[in-house]
């Protein structure tokens, strides 16, 4: 992975002031207190590197940006105690433990971990209730992670609560966070905000972005994407990438803002700076689509790679299917599924389905219905309509196994509840034709009516033909034209070509011959062999007429 130059510079200036701290600490203590100083500047040196590349990595990742005062102020407390033989109190090995929290990413919401201070719990308890603050918090991350006492959130919330109330701001960002996941208490947005608004008046960016979340989602507050945009800015002056790839999603979508695609590369770009790899992602669909930047299938190229190097599914996925469609470079379905395999193994359920449907057809990969249809379980699973919808139709064909309309139709519910319209289409069909089901038109003409309201092009043609042969609901031409021209204005042939039929014969319009070849034209134009054969009688019966 490149390293940004921001990050290299940040880095190097910070082992700059850790050398001539080394200088200073070997002079005045000797050679242990120079082990301490170059282990805490090591520390501090990944600490800020985290911070810089991802400050969502977690609660302890906001942390950083208050890192270099207290490591300077415990560096001094830790080698004098050193020197002097004395042990170190918990505030002085936070420091330390600080960066093995930091090289554990956790992800945007949850609280950090303990910090495995050296005491016991039962010590730890005896600082807590001694109003040592750095104890309360500590006991609240014990419980909340199961470390050293047994997992149990109300606990970690109570010691948090304490900690907060006497004015440590991290605890009051992860009360906050425990109100809006509901742990160890009933979830409560309202109590969340509350929270957040502590934390982010205390600086704690992460609390600044959250409540930007909630209001973008309407959660505890009415949906307001104007302030949204006002708690990201916020969250994004205090260097919350996250929060820039937020203001970014915005614009890109004229949420609260007027569209604006050029802004919203700009903020990409920021996000991206700081290591956001969704912010990469979304970069590249700007320069795929040309909104914002002139089209360019290789920069898409280049930022999804940069996205998927930083661990991002979607991008994974977008790169196969670029080089499925080959759209910038030379189609490779070996590529495709290779990178498809790749965003599967971390969790993309599109990228299953795809590989299941590379199976289906032989495409990179010798055709295996079995491996296929391993494949669209698996996506299936993780609640992929695509991968339900195909399924259904390996039943439905006999596609590796024995036709099974039952199954197919199955499939097609389990499809069709998650909003595929292609599969209520399909469950119309079964309906229509009475496989897998009594043959009953009613309910073929209701699921054709819930595909064709989600938009399938396919249900409008068949409510035409409905329409036009009464079934399932009264004979009625002018319905039927109505239906084939929506199919039609979507690109279906044979609706073209019932249009012509409707002028031709003059039903449900006027008969109309010059409209009537017009239709068949471009039924033929687009395909349709009907249409060609209407259109050689036509021009028979002409030069017979002539």
């Amino acid at each position: 992975m490149k390293i940004p130059r921001n990050l290299l510079i940040s880095g190097a200036a910070i082992l700059v002031v850790y050398s001539a701290m080394l200088c200073a600490a070997n002079y005045f203590f000797g050679s242990n207190a120079l082990i301490i100083v170059a282990l805490l500047g090591v520390g501090h040196s990944y600490l800020a590197w985290c911070h810089a590349k991802s400050e969502m990595d977690g609660l302890f990742a906001d942390l950083v940006m208050h890192a270099p005062d207290y490591v300077t102020k415990t560096l001094s407390e830790a080698m004098e105690a050193h020197r002097s033989k004395r042990p170190l109190t918990d505030s002085q090995r936070r420091v330390s433990y600080c960066f093995k929290q930091l090289t554990q990413a956790t992800p945007q919401g949850e609280v950090g971990e303990i910090e495995n201070p050296p005491r016991t719990i039962q010590e730890l308890r005896k600082a807590a209730d001694a109003g040592n603050t750095d104890a309360m918090f500590n006991l609240g991350n014990g419980y909340a992670n199961g470390q050293g006492v047994a997992k149990d959130y109300q606990q970690a919330m109570t010691w948090w609560r304490k900690a907060a109330n006497a004015g440590d701001a991290d605890a009051m960002y992860n009360v906050g966070v425990g109100y809006d996941h509901g742990q160890g208490v009933a979830q409560d947005y309202q109590q969340a905000m509350a929270w957040y608004h502590k934390a982010a008046d205390a600086g704690i960016a992460v609390a600044m972005y959250n409540i930007g979340t909630l209001y973008a989602k309407g959660c505890g507050v009415a949906q307001d994407y104007q302030q949204a945009m006002v708690w990201y800015r916020k969250a994004a002056d205090a260097g919350n990438a996250k929060a820039m790839f937020n203001i970014g999603v915005l614009y890109d979508n004229g949420y609260g803002v007027a569209r604006d695609y050029q802004q919203a590369m700009a903020w990409y770009r920021k996000a991206a700076d700081s290591g956001d790899a969704g912010a990469m992602s979304n970069i590249s669909v700007l320069y795929r689509k040309g909104q914002g930047v002139a089209q360019d299938y290789q920069q898409a190229m280049t930022w999804w790679r940069k996205a998927a190097d930083a661990g991002d599914a979607d991008a994974m996925f977008n790169l196969g299917f670029i080089y499925e469609n080959g759209q910038g470079v030379t189609q490779d379905y070996q590529q495709a599924i290779t990178w498809y395999r790749k965003a599967a193994d971390a969790g993309n359920a599109g990228a299953m389905c795809s590989i299941g449907f590379l199976y289906d057809n032989g495409q990179g990969v010798a055709q295996d219905y079995q491996q296929a249809m391993a494949w669209y379980r698996k996506a299936a699973d993780a609640g992929n309509a695509g991968a339900m919808y195909n399924i259904g139709t390996l039943y439905a064909n006999g596609r590796g196994m024995a036709q099974n309309y039952q199954q197919a139709l199955a499939w097609y519910r389990k499809a069709a509840d998650a909003g595929n319209a292609v599969a209520m289409n399909n469950i119309g069909f079964l309906y229509a034709n009475g496989q897998g089901v009594v043959q009953d038109y009613q309910q073929a003409m209701a699921w054709y009516r819930k595909a064709a309201d989600a938009g399938n092009a396919g249900a409008m043609y068949n409510m035409g033909v409905m329409y036009a042969n009464g079934q399932g609901v009264a004979q009625d031409y002018q319905q039927a034209m109505a239906w084939s021209r929506k199919a039609a204005d979507d690109g279906i042939a044979v609706a073209m070509y019932n249009i012509g039929v409707g002028y031709d014969h003059g039903q449900g319009v006027v008969q109309d011959y010059q409209q009537a070849m017009a239709w068949y034209r471009k039924a033929a134009d687009a395909g349709d062999e009907n249409a060609k054969k209407r259109l050689a009688e036509l021009a028979v019966y002409s030069q017979k007429a002539g």
